[in-house]
């Protein structure tokens, strides 16, 4: 049970995202790409070349080794680092960002409902299609991470406090469910976890739960700043500690 809920990292990592990024700012696009850029996308590449290069034991020459890291990152197919596929995800929901923020900037509450309510209906056919095996041949990008990522922002907006009791008994009851299929099937991971509607749910219901303690972590304030600075450094060196 802790290591399932453990794995709601991923969600959580999203959710934060789009609720930290989504929201409108009169920011530049360049100003926006070369932070991304600098902070992002430059330590991926510096990190993809550590994992290769470093842990990997060969003899290959520069001219070798240098054209597969390059291949690698560019296709993102690290397999001495597989933990970099959310990074990936990462970079290609910041180039959502600009067009995003002036999507929902003014966003009738109504609307705002129905987004939320269409992304998780989403998440949960394509959740029921991996249970039953039975892919459905529709496809949708708000039933994947994009989804999960607006999901974040609309988590934060202020009609969201009505339901916040009905997204924490969702979380469990979504926990309990996830505990169940992870004992009875086998490619529980599939079912259960990322862009599930059962992590999402669980993943809100943290989400939320936070909120709701935050007049209380006012005395952990500086250390929860200061731990959040390295949130994307813990990410990329963790598979390798």
């Amino acid at each position: 049970g802790i290591s399932l809920g453990a794995l709601s990292c991923n969600v959580l990592f999203v959710l934060i995202s789009g609720a930290l990024l989504l929201p409108w700012r009169e920011e530049p696009v360049r100003v926006f790409v070369r932070k991304r850029l600098l902070g992002v996308v430059l330590p991926l590449a510096v990190y993809a070349c550590f994992y290769i290069r470093l842990m990997c034991v060969t003899k290959a020459g520069a001219g070798t080794w240098i054209w597969y890291y390059l291949r690698m990152l560019v296709g993102g197919t690290l397999v001495e680092a597989p933990h970099l596929w959310l990074v990936y995800v990462l970079a290609g929901l910041y180039l959502l960002v600009i067009p995003f923020r002036y999507m929902v900037r003014f966003l009738p509450e109504k609307l705002e409902k129905l987004l939320a309510l269409t992304i998780l209906a989403l998440l949960a056919i394509r959740t029921a299609s991996l249970w039953s095996g039975q892919m459905v041949g529709i496809s949708c990008f708000l039933g994947d991470w994009p989804g999960i990522f607006l999901l974040g922002y609309l988590l934060t907006r202020d009609w969201m406090r009505r339901y916040d009791r009905l997204v924490m008994t969702g979380g469990v009851a979504a926990f309990a469910l996830a505990f169940w299929i992870q004992g009875a099937r086998v490619d529980y991971k599939e079912i259960v976890c990322n862009q599930s509607i059962l992590m999402t749910a669980m993943s809100a219901a943290v989400f939320v739960a936070a909120m709701g303690l935050e007049r209380w972590l006012g005395p952990f304030r500086r250390l929860l700043a200061f731990s959040s600075k390295y949130s994307y450094s813990v990410l990329l060196i963790h598979w390798f500690v």
